[in-house]
């Protein structure tokens, strides 16, 4: 996989983030990124 068909916001705090990955020209995946703190 390319990583830059992977699209994410940019992250700067703990929370979940939507991001969209391109599988496909056709197929795109949707998912949420959950950043906690340690």
């Amino acid at each position: 996989m390319n990583p830059k068909s992977i699209e994410v916001e940019t992250i700067k705090t703990t929370g979940d983030f939507p991001a969209k990955v391109a599988l496909h020209p056709e197929i795109t995946a949707s998912f949420f990124v959950k950043v906690v703190a340690e």
